[in-house]
């Protein structure tokens, strides 16, 4: 115990109640004298009512005299029955006062306990400069340009999306725009949060909303859909899917007033063009600036950080949005960050990355592979946070369009289901989580577990296995019975996992017939290259982690998807993705999109591998809070935390 305690404790107590009692009984104080010691009384005023007693007791008149004998036996008597009384009253009050002091005590630690947590709770530094590794930086500032908008950290950091998720369930929550105004099943109004400004200090109004629209359809005005564009590299939009073709019309009613006329009802419409796959910009900065500048000079937002500057070869710089629209106590991410500067490095290894903070150097990592961090758990200079991957379900698309149904005049081998059956079965997906993962894992089944309408138990009671045996059969039955040589395209730089997961796939398929040629490409080039569906063979992919599905299913499941490398118009596959998303009560829509994923699944649709988890680092001194539905990555920079005196 401190001495603090100690002189604190001291301070609450009073002389004890139970000695006066005890006191009073040897010094043959009576009953008339025991019933004025008060429990509540001042030491001082007690004393003096025991100490006047034997005097008032003088000043009676004394009875006659009896015998010696008899007198002195009621006086025995009469001082063992006082002394009984007092030591009975003594032992009550002992009682009460042991329970008075106990509560008295306790009430004390509380105090203290409290006391010592706020002392010993750390003060967050404000004005702290947060340094965040990253394996790669995509050179574009433009988050809408295909190729650029994989520069996630500088889309995240500059730019903000329509809506935000609760971080606990996921569920659509305001940001940019406020919930929906369903006026009817086709009639949707929009209404943009009031007193949102872009970094420059011009407004965001419902005009600019309808801008991003347009843009991301390639039908912005300005630009003719890229015709007239200024950039070198043309421009050609990366989010296609979540445009204006998605409205039957649309208008801007006033300022802060968007209206949309849908064809037919759209349960997915505000959870996908108000998701974070669409980073708002300035209507107004771009029209001036053109397309290469706000690509590769300089770019506005209205995110929670202001863009300096940024070097492919080494990283980027932000400052934070004192104006941003949202608190940082508040409930959603992103929010007014936590920290003055911000910077990422880059440093493609991941060695090299903790390297970072073990020197002081870096603050933060996210998106490890698992079993880097693993070592550095139990290390007290590190936080080591596991989690599901920024991209956590993998699977490998086989390219089925009309453009590669024949291939220097032999048939693509995926158009008969058996081959994909094949390629399923061959993949030991357990050894592959058990060895290169960190044992948690599942195998893949398409879309990622935490999306809406996930049917989990249906999906999993249907797991293709893995028989190597068979698949060769199915191989050979198919036609091939000396296997088949094919191409396996794969990135490079956007997961670290891909090339080492691309090493074993290779081996299980070539354990069965199926000889593959790993094909390598940087983001910047390989995202552009799947859209084309130009070349035969197969192609690694992953699902993001955002709630509503259409963002996955309605570019890579639907025929008209983006991202649609396999497609299969004689299933009921797009029958059931169209009916999914015009299915507006929510019980409907989670039974057919079950069907959907069953029938896409049964179909070996695409190649199904495993889910993948990552982890994020922080130094001793740096705190990095998120919800059960959130991830440590892009979209939760804003809530690191860097600790004072720790």
């Amino acid at each position: 115990m401190s001495t603090r305690n100690y002189w604190k404790r001291m301070s609450h107590r009073q002389l004890s109640r139970r000695t006066l009692l005890r006191a009073s009984a040897r010094a043959g104080v009576g009953a008339t004298g025991l019933a004025l010691v008060g429990c509540g009384d001042d030491d001082d005023d007690a004393q003096t009512v025991v100490q006047a007693q034997p005097q008032e007791q003088q000043e009676q008149p004394q009875p006659a005299a009896q015998p010696q004998q008899q007198q002195q036996q009621q006086q025995v008597m009469q001082q063992e029955q006082t002394e009984q009384q007092a030591e009975q009253q003594a032992q009550q009050a002992d009682q009460q006062e042991q329970q008075a002091e106990q509560g008295t005590v306790e009430a004390i630690e509380r105090e203290e306990a409290e006391q010592d947590v706020q002392a010993a709770e750390p003060e967050v530094d404000l004005d702290a400069h947060v340094r965040v590794a990253i394996g790669r930086y995509t050179a574009g500032l433009d988050p809408q340009r295909s190729g650029s908008q994989t520069n996630y950290v500088n889309g995240a950091c500059t730019f903000d999306s329509g809506m935000s998720n609760h971080p606990e369930t996921a569920a659509l929550e305001p940001n940019l725009v406020q919930l929906p105004e369903i006026v009817d099943p086709t009639n949707v109004i929009f209404h943009v949060t009031p007193g949102v400004v872009f970094h420059n200090g011009t407004p965001y109004t419902a005009h600019d909303l309808e801008f991003n629209f347009e843009r991301v359809s390639s039908a912005a005005e300005y630009h003719q859909g890229g015709e007239t564009s200024d950039h070198p590299n043309e421009w050609a939009s990366a989010r296609q899917t979540f445009g204006t073709q998605n409205f039957a019309s649309y208008s801007v009613i006033d300022d802060l007033t968007f209206a949309v006329e849908t064809p037919a009802p759209n349960a997915s419409l505000a959870g996908s063009i108000m998701s974070g796959a669409v980073r708002h910009m300035s209507k107004q900065y771009v029209e001036e600036n053109g397309d290469a500048h706000v690509d590769g000079v300089f770019a506005i937002g209205t995110g929670p950080f202001r863009f300096i500057e940024s070097d492919p070869d080494v990283g980027a710089k932000w400052t934070r949005n004192d104006d941003y629209h949202k608190p940082r106590d508040g409930l959603t991410n992103p929010r007014l960050p936590w920290f003055k500067d911000f910077e990422v490095q880059i440093r493609p290894e991941p060695l090299s990355q903790i390297a970072g903070i073990e020197a002081g150097e870096i603050d933060a990592i996210y998106n490890l592979p698992t079993d880097v961090a693993e070592p550095y758990r139990d290390n007290p200079n590190f936080k080591v946070l596991y989690q599901p991957s920024s991209q956590p379900t993998h699977y490998i698309m086989f390219n089925t369009h009309d453009s590669v149904a024949e291939v220097d005049g032999v048939p693509n081998p995926f158009l008969d289901i058996r081959v994909r059956q094949a390629a399923n079965l061959a993949i030991n997906r357990q050894e592959i989580i058990d060895g290169l993962l960190t044992g948690t894992e599942g195998p893949a089944f398409g879309p990622y577990r935490g999306t809406i309408g996930y049917p989990g138990e249906a999906l999993e009671s249907r797991y293709h296995g893995y028989d190597p045996e068979q698949a060769k059969a199915l191989l050979e039955e198919a036609g091939y019975p000396d296997g088949l040589d094919v191409d396996l395209h794969i990135v490079t730089d956007f997961q670290p996992i891909v090339p080492v997961l691309a090493l074993p796939v290779q081996e299980y398929l070539e354990a069965v017939g199926i000889r593959t040629t790993i094909k390598e490409y940087l983001s910047s080039e390989y995202f552009r290259t799947v859209r084309t569906f130009e070349l035969p063979g197969m192609f690694w992919f992953f699902t993001n982690t955002i709630a509503e599905p259409e963002t996955v299913i309605g570019s890579g499941v639907s025929e008209n998807g983006f991202y649609a490398v396999s497609v299969y118009p004689e299933t009921e596959i797009h029958e059931l993705y169209e009916a999914q998303n015009q299915a507006l009560d929510p019980g409907e829509r989670a039974r057919l999109l079950e069907e959907m994923y069953i029938t896409f699944y049964d179909n070996y649709s695409w190649l199904f591998l495993t889910e993948v988890s990552a982890a994020a680092m922080t130094a001793a001194n740096v705190n990095w809070p998120v919800g059960s539905a959130e991830l440590r990555g892009e979209g939760t920079l804003s809530a690191i935390q860097k600790l004072k005196n720790v």
